[in-house]
């Protein structure tokens, strides 16, 4: 089961990658041929990759506070080395594809905020490569302050998804282990407000809502909270095995 409720309807047309793709040749022609020249290879199923990547997921760190029980990370796996990344490291990466990208996602094995850069990472796409769609999930147990909030809203973020599964803690704390819903609400209102405040439109800002036993009886109050206090967009799915945020 998967669905998406949208609030405000010029997220419909701006999350669609082809969207993305075809607002970006205006600043890198390199994309288009790329892109073709990607689809080519993939039709003709040739052995020997000779473009870019067009479509990047890039992780901040494989750190979370959380022990969500479907996460790699939050059932403690060890076969990856816990790092985080450096500005350096990944402006050596997007220097390197930059050109050839239109979408890039800063979410995988662990909570993108914890990489007091991520801000910097996602400027540097939109202002040096001029990357058109850029986004990241998170579970928003961080503390958040006001200067944290603003750098975020000003760095260029599309898209910021937040994963909620219940509107009381304890039905929240079932699967976000160590989870704190009042926390993760006040640094979501904090977002929006200053959103509004600034008169931005973007990063739009998603809810997302995975659904088990504990917590369907909350999914039509998780709807009409979500619209209250002014979130883009609440996605219902259902949980599977090797989720992260």
């Amino acid at each position: 089961m998967e669905y998406v409720i949208i609030f405000n309807k010029d997220l419909l047309r701006r999350r669609r990658p082809l969207f993305n793709m075809f607002r970006s040749f205006r600043y890198n022609f390199k994309r288009l041929i790329n892109y073709l020249l990607i689809k080519g290879q993939f039709a003709l199923r040739t052995s020997k990759v000779i473009g870019y990547p067009y479509d990047v997921l890039i992780d901040p760190c494989n750190i979370c506070m959380l022990h969500c029980p479907l996460c790699p990370t939050g059932r403690g796996d060890t076969s990856r080395v816990k790092a985080i990344l450096s500005f350096d490291l990944f402006k050596k990466i997007i220097d390197e594809i930059g050109d050839y990208v239109y979408s890039v996602n800063f979410t995988n094995w662990g909570e993108p905020l914890l990489n007091k850069h991520l801000a910097d990472m996602i400027r540097y796409c939109k202002e040096a490569k001029h990357i058109p769609f850029v986004k990241f999930d998170t579970n928003l147990n961080v503390l958040l302050t006001e200067r944290d909030a603003l750098k975020l809203l000003l760095s260029g973020l599309d898209e910021l998804s937040v994963s909620i599964d219940g509107i009381t803690q304890e039905t929240y704390e079932k699967y976000r282990k160590g989870g704190d819903l009042k926390k993760v609400l006040s640094n979501l209102k904090l977002l929006i407000n200053n959103r509004r405040r600034l008169g931005l439109e973007k990063p739009h800002i998603l809810w997302q809502f995975l659904v088990f036993k504990h917590n369907m009886h909350e999914i039509r109050d998780a709807i009409n909270f979500a619209r209250k206090i002014g979130v883009d967009a609440i996605r219902i799915a259902s949980a599977r095995a090797y989720m992260g945020d």
